[in-house]
């Protein structure tokens, strides 16, 4: 047995999750599971509750254990929220969603059809759509595993070879899949000269003048009929020249 790394894979955008579930079986049913200690969909997991077709709540599945009650059509609906998994604890007279096995994938829901509630799991804030990130001991025939499951494309290359990703950059990562954190991007600092990659400023130049990282948003001046102007941006809108 080699060693284990992790790697990221190209996968459908939009179809994380199932590239997921889909990798799992193909690697089962191969019999490689000794070669993968874990798949991650870079995501947060969250729960939605919705009370009469409306949007009540809507959080982490990860972090503190929770109780949270919602008024439905004909009363109070109690989910727990605790340890990755969603269930009801309690609901009106006549709701058998009290009796339903807990809910734990994204896609999954829990309804509550006499009281007009239901909880679901989502996956929101990817991180890095189109992909997933897989430990594993890489070798031939896993390789054949990914190439042939549905959703999956290929592992990313370097160089044209397959590279493992930095640890401590996937660990930041974890951090942020298990426990509902999204770990800080530092992309930028001040004085860096950026271009606007999106939005109604793009292709615009300018200097960061101020960086919030933990919004993800940076302050950038940017020439606007000839004078400095301050506009606040996200991450994802510029790019370092």
């Amino acid at each position: 047995m080699g060693e284990f790394k992790w790697y990221a894979l190209q996968v459908e955008a939009g179809k994380e999750a199932t590239a997921r579930e889909n990798l799992l079986k193909v690697i089962q049913l191969e019999g490689l599971q000794d070669y993968v200690e874990d798949v991650v969909v870079p995501a947060e997991e969250k729960v939605v509750i919705r009370t009469q077709g409306k949007e009540k709540y809507r959080l982490s599945l990860r972090g503190n254990n929770r109780d949270l009650s919602v008024l439905g059509k004909k009363g109070v609906t109690t989910f727990r929220i605790a340890d990755g998994e969603v269930r009801v604890i309690e609901s009106v007279e006549g709701d058998t969603c009290v009796e339903a096995p807990p809910i734990s994938k994204p896609g999954q829901k829990i309804s509550c059809k006499e009281n007009k509630v239901e909880a679901k799991i989502i996956l929101e804030s990817k991180m890095f759509p189109g992909y997933l990130l897989i430990k594993a001991d890489m070798n031939d025939a896993l390789l054949r595993a990914i190439e042939k499951t549905p959703h999956v494309y290929r592992p990313v290359l370097v160089g044209g070879k397959i590279a493992p990703i930095d640890e401590k950059e996937v660990e930041r990562i974890i951090s942020f899949v298990k426990k509902g954190v999204r770990p800080l991007r530092v992309l930028f600092e001040k004085g860096d000269q950026v271009r606007v990659i999106e939005g109604p400023f793009m292709n615009f130049t300018g200097t960061v003048e101020e960086v919030h990282p933990e919004r993800e948003k940076a302050v950038v001046l940017i020439s606007i009929f000839g004078r400095l102007t301050p506009v606040e941006l996200d991450f994802s809108q510029i790019e370092k020249l």
